[in-house]
């Protein structure tokens, strides 16, 4: 297990993420600089969004866990590995990839966040209130990044090709908004479908905004909950897909 995990952070991946860690921390400090700037925003909105930058860490979530899956060099290892490891084993390791590097962005991100507040905005107090605001943001990302990358798994997992998988992964991301909204015109007459798997995309939102409840006819801990089961759903289906994939020799990978 532990071998295959450290396949997982090859040096090509390495390089990926140290550039993903790279632009977040940039991204992070632009957007203070241009919000301390225009003042478009105060020190207090900025910390408490974690610099509004979970939604380009989601972006490269979708990234990391794409290229877990698909590409013909990947899966000429999982050809290779399957011979000596069973599937389950491979399958946990580029979980457990996925979610350290979630850790690494995350804990950069916060960071981050708190750096440029004490250069940018030393007027605002970190006070208890702000760090529960920042934990509730970091919270609400943490559950939506794993329905979705879970998600992501199962509609990815038999993609052979990296960048066709990348971009239906990206394109999940907004997809899933527009179906959950569409959903949405229909809950006010019928309020059983707010259990519906799209709504439950929201919940990073109505962590953040309790008041999205309004819209998605759920409470935060209905919202959380139904998250993690739907994710755990999604997970199971997309390791059974993963298990029952047939990979195909070095020069036709499946």
């Amino acid at each position: 297990m532990l071998n295959l995990l450290k396949e997982e952070f090859n040096p090509k991946n390495k390089k990926v993420f140290a550039a993903m860690a790279a632009l977040l921390a940039l991204f992070v400090i632009i957007l203070g600089v241009g919000i301390k700037i225009t003042r478009v925003l105060g020190g207090v909105k900025y910390t408490t969004s974690l610099g509004n930058a979970t939604s380009l860490l989601t972006i490269f979530m979708v990234i990391i866990t794409c290229t877990r899956i698909s590409g013909r060099d990947n899966l000429q290892k999982i050809s290779e590995n399957s011979i000596n490891h069973s599937r389950l084993s491979i399958f946990a390791a580029k979980l457990c990839s996925i979610w350290l590097s979630y850790l690494i962005l995350i804990t950069i991100n916060f960071v981050m966040v708190i750096i440029m507040k004490f250069m940018l905005f030393k007027k605002t107090d970190l006070d208890a209130a702000i760090f529960t605001k920042m934990f509730s943001a970091a919270g609400g990302n943490l559950v939506y990044e794993f329905l979705l990358v879970s998600f992501v798994l199962m509609v990815c997992s038999r993609i052979k090709d990296s960048l066709a998988s990348i971009a239906l992964g990206i394109a999940m991301i907004y997809i899933t908004q527009v179906i959950a909204g569409i959903f949405m015109i229909v809950l006010y007459t019928n309020r059983a479908l707010r259990w519906n798997p799209f709504n439950f995309f929201f919940v990073e939102r109505e962590v953040v905004t309790p008041l999205t409840h309004m819209m998605t006819k759920l409470h935060v801990d209905q919202m959380i909950w139904g998250s993690l089961i739907y994710g755990l759903c999604f997970l199971i289906i997309a390791y059974i897909l993963f298990e029952t994939r047939k990979i195909a020799s070095k020069n036709n990978a499946a």
